[in-house]
Protein backbone atom coordinates (compact mmCIF):
# COMPACT_ATOMS: atom_id res chain seq x y z
CA UNK A 1 0.00 0.00 0.00
CA UNK A 2 1.34 3.44 -0.87
CA UNK A 3 1.68 6.13 1.76
CA UNK A 4 -1.07 8.13 0.05
CA UNK A 5 -3.46 5.19 0.14
CA UNK A 6 -2.62 4.49 3.77
CA UNK A 7 -3.19 8.12 4.76
CA UNK A 8 -6.50 8.21 2.89
CA UNK A 9 -7.70 5.06 4.63
CA UNK A 10 -6.86 6.55 8.02
CA UNK A 11 -8.12 10.08 7.52
CA UNK A 12 -9.71 11.49 10.69
CA UNK A 13 -12.89 13.53 10.27
CA UNK A 14 -13.32 16.90 12.01
CA UNK A 15 -15.84 15.34 14.43
CA UNK A 16 -13.48 12.47 15.23
CA UNK A 17 -10.69 14.99 15.83
CA UNK A 18 -12.98 16.75 18.34
CA UNK A 19 -13.66 13.45 20.10
CA UNK A 20 -9.95 12.64 20.35
CA UNK A 21 -9.13 16.14 21.66
CA UNK A 22 -11.72 15.72 24.43
CA UNK A 23 -10.40 12.25 25.25
CA UNK A 24 -6.96 13.78 25.58
CA UNK A 25 -8.34 16.26 28.11
CA UNK A 26 -9.50 13.30 30.19
CA UNK A 27 -13.26 13.67 29.63
CA UNK A 28 -15.50 10.63 30.09
CA UNK A 29 -17.86 9.37 27.38
CA UNK A 30 -20.74 11.11 29.15
CA UNK A 31 -18.82 14.40 29.37
CA UNK A 32 -17.80 14.22 25.71
CA UNK A 33 -21.43 13.66 24.74
CA UNK A 34 -22.47 16.73 26.72
CA UNK A 35 -19.66 18.85 25.24
CA UNK A 36 -20.50 17.88 21.63
CA UNK A 37 -24.29 17.76 22.18
CA UNK A 38 -24.55 14.19 20.90
CA UNK A 39 -25.58 10.94 22.57
CA UNK A 40 -23.25 8.77 24.62
CA UNK A 41 -23.95 6.01 22.11
CA UNK A 42 -22.75 8.34 19.35
CA UNK A 43 -19.53 9.06 21.23
CA UNK A 44 -18.95 5.34 21.85
CA UNK A 45 -19.50 4.67 18.14
CA UNK A 46 -16.90 7.31 17.18
CA UNK A 47 -14.39 5.84 19.63
CA UNK A 48 -15.02 2.26 18.47
CA UNK A 49 -14.53 3.23 14.83
CA UNK A 50 -11.32 5.10 15.65
CA UNK A 51 -9.92 2.20 17.69
CA UNK A 52 -10.65 -0.16 14.79
CA UNK A 53 -9.28 2.27 12.20
CA UNK A 54 -5.93 2.54 13.95
CA UNK A 55 -5.93 -1.01 15.35
CA UNK A 56 -5.32 0.10 18.93
CA UNK A 57 -6.87 -1.12 22.17
CA UNK A 58 -6.90 1.97 24.39
CA UNK A 59 -7.34 5.73 24.37
CA UNK A 60 -3.64 6.52 24.73
CA UNK A 61 -2.93 4.57 21.55
CA UNK A 62 -5.76 6.36 19.79
CA UNK A 63 -4.33 9.78 20.69
CA UNK A 64 -0.86 8.67 19.58
CA UNK A 65 -2.09 7.61 16.15
CA UNK A 66 -4.24 10.69 15.64
CA UNK A 67 -1.44 13.07 16.64
CA UNK A 68 1.00 11.23 14.37
CA UNK A 69 -1.27 12.13 11.45
CA UNK A 70 -0.95 15.79 12.52
CA UNK A 71 2.84 15.66 12.81
CA UNK A 72 3.60 13.13 10.08
CA UNK A 73 4.80 14.44 6.74
CA UNK A 74 5.91 17.72 8.28
CA UNK A 75 9.12 16.83 10.13
CA UNK A 76 12.08 18.96 9.07
CA UNK A 77 15.76 18.80 9.88
CA UNK A 78 17.80 21.99 9.77
CA UNK A 79 21.45 22.74 10.41
CA UNK A 80 22.45 25.50 12.81
CA UNK A 81 25.24 28.00 12.21
CA UNK A 82 27.79 25.89 14.10
CA UNK A 83 26.91 22.85 11.93
CA UNK A 84 25.41 20.96 14.88
CA UNK A 85 22.18 19.17 14.03
CA UNK A 86 19.12 20.97 15.36
CA UNK A 87 15.85 19.16 14.88
CA UNK A 88 12.70 21.28 14.83
CA UNK A 89 8.99 21.08 14.11
CA UNK A 90 7.33 23.51 11.69
CA UNK A 91 5.44 26.31 13.43
CA UNK A 92 2.03 25.13 12.19
CA UNK A 93 2.62 21.61 13.55
CA UNK A 94 3.90 22.90 16.89
CA UNK A 95 0.85 25.16 17.08
CA UNK A 96 -1.56 22.26 16.64
CA UNK A 97 0.30 20.19 19.21
CA UNK A 98 -0.09 23.07 21.66
CA UNK A 99 -3.80 22.23 21.63
CA UNK A 100 -2.92 19.13 23.66
CA UNK A 101 -1.36 21.11 26.50
CA UNK A 102 -4.53 20.57 28.52
CA UNK A 103 -4.27 16.79 28.13
CA UNK A 104 -3.76 14.71 31.25
CA UNK A 105 -1.66 12.38 29.12
CA UNK A 106 2.06 13.14 28.91
CA UNK A 107 2.60 14.10 25.25
CA UNK A 108 6.17 14.32 23.93
CA UNK A 109 7.69 14.40 20.44
CA UNK A 110 11.30 13.43 19.83
CA UNK A 111 13.13 13.70 16.51
CA UNK A 112 16.11 11.85 15.11
CA UNK A 113 17.64 8.39 15.54
CA UNK A 114 19.60 9.70 18.53
CA UNK A 115 16.48 11.48 19.79
CA UNK A 116 16.17 15.07 20.93
CA UNK A 117 13.08 16.65 22.45
CA UNK A 118 11.01 18.63 19.92
CA UNK A 119 7.79 19.13 21.92
CA UNK A 120 6.52 18.48 25.43
CA UNK A 121 3.04 19.35 26.65
CA UNK A 122 2.35 21.04 29.98
CA UNK A 123 1.41 17.82 31.79
CA UNK A 124 4.67 16.14 30.81
CA UNK A 125 6.76 19.20 31.61
CA UNK A 126 5.16 19.66 35.05
CA UNK A 127 5.57 16.02 35.95
CA UNK A 128 9.16 15.87 34.71
CA UNK A 129 10.07 19.18 36.37
CA UNK A 130 11.31 20.95 33.24
CA UNK A 131 10.42 24.06 31.25
CA UNK A 132 8.64 23.08 27.97
CA UNK A 133 10.53 25.63 25.88
CA UNK A 134 13.96 24.95 27.34
CA UNK A 135 13.73 21.19 26.81
CA UNK A 136 13.40 21.57 23.02
CA UNK A 137 16.63 20.54 21.32
CA UNK A 138 17.95 18.69 24.39
CA UNK A 139 19.10 15.08 23.73
CA UNK A 140 16.96 12.53 25.56
CA UNK A 141 20.09 10.75 26.79
CA UNK A 142 21.09 13.92 28.68
CA UNK A 143 18.04 13.66 30.93
CA UNK A 144 17.51 9.94 31.59
CA UNK A 145 19.90 7.77 33.59
CA UNK A 146 20.94 4.15 33.07
CA UNK A 147 19.43 1.63 32.87
CA UNK A 148 16.19 3.36 31.84
CA UNK A 149 17.79 5.40 29.04
CA UNK A 150 19.15 2.26 27.37
CA UNK A 151 15.70 0.70 27.40
CA UNK A 152 13.96 3.80 26.02
CA UNK A 153 16.53 4.18 23.24
CA UNK A 154 16.18 0.48 22.40
CA UNK A 155 12.42 0.87 21.96
CA UNK A 156 12.87 4.06 19.93
CA UNK A 157 15.37 2.29 17.68
CA UNK A 158 12.97 -0.63 17.27
CA UNK A 159 10.30 1.76 16.04
CA UNK A 160 12.76 3.38 13.62
CA UNK A 161 13.72 -0.04 12.23
CA UNK A 162 10.21 -1.48 11.92
CA UNK A 163 8.15 1.64 11.33
CA UNK A 164 5.55 0.10 13.65
CA UNK A 165 4.13 1.45 16.93
CA UNK A 166 5.26 -0.02 20.24
CA UNK A 167 3.27 -0.34 23.46
CA UNK A 168 5.23 -0.01 26.69
CA UNK A 169 3.79 -1.27 29.95
CA UNK A 170 4.88 -0.62 33.55
CA UNK A 171 8.40 0.65 32.84
CA UNK A 172 10.40 2.31 35.61
CA UNK A 173 12.35 5.42 34.59
CA UNK A 174 14.65 7.92 36.31
CA UNK A 175 15.38 11.39 34.95
CA UNK A 176 17.04 14.71 35.78
CA UNK A 177 14.83 17.71 36.55
CA UNK A 178 15.72 21.35 35.89
CA UNK A 179 16.46 21.91 39.58
CA UNK A 180 19.24 19.31 39.47
CA UNK A 181 17.37 16.60 41.39
CA UNK A 182 16.40 13.17 40.12
CA UNK A 183 12.90 11.72 39.97
CA UNK A 184 11.60 8.21 39.30
CA UNK A 185 8.21 6.92 38.14
CA UNK A 186 6.58 4.04 36.34
CA UNK A 187 4.95 4.63 32.95
CA UNK A 188 2.65 3.03 30.40
CA UNK A 189 3.36 4.52 26.95
CA UNK A 190 2.37 4.31 23.32
CA UNK A 191 5.34 4.97 21.03
CA UNK A 192 4.23 6.01 17.55
CA UNK A 193 6.59 6.61 14.60
CA UNK A 194 6.39 9.99 12.88
CA UNK A 195 7.30 10.01 9.19
CA UNK A 196 8.99 12.83 7.30
CA UNK A 197 8.09 14.14 3.84
CA UNK A 198 9.94 11.24 2.19
CA UNK A 199 7.92 8.64 4.08
CA UNK A 200 10.82 7.64 6.32
CA UNK A 201 10.55 7.58 10.10
CA UNK A 202 11.95 10.89 11.33
CA UNK A 203 10.85 10.91 14.94
CA UNK A 204 8.72 9.49 17.73
CA UNK A 205 5.47 10.52 19.36
CA UNK A 206 5.21 9.43 23.00
CA UNK A 207 1.82 9.31 24.74
CA UNK A 208 2.35 8.23 28.34
CA UNK A 209 0.35 7.75 31.51
CA UNK A 210 1.97 7.65 34.93
CA UNK A 211 1.25 4.61 37.04
CA UNK A 212 0.56 5.44 40.68
CA UNK A 213 2.77 4.01 43.43
CA UNK A 214 2.24 0.37 44.33
CA UNK A 215 -0.82 -0.06 46.53
CA UNK A 216 -2.88 2.69 44.92
CA UNK A 217 -6.22 1.69 43.40
CA UNK A 218 -5.84 4.17 40.54
CA UNK A 219 -3.87 2.55 37.70
CA UNK A 220 -3.66 5.57 35.42
CA UNK A 221 -5.28 6.28 32.07
CA UNK A 222 -6.51 3.62 29.68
Amino acid sequence: MTRGARSSARVVTPRQRQVVALIARGLTTKEIAHELRITERGVSAHISRLLAKFNVSNRAGLIAHTLSEVVGGAVTLTTSANSADRRILPAEVASELEGFNASKFLVTVTLGRDPVFAFMNDAAARFMGVEPKSIVGVPVRDRFSDPSIAWWLEKSDETFRTGAPVSIQSVQSRWLRDDGTWKSAEFDCELQPVRDVTGNVGGMLWICAVNPPTGSSDRGVS
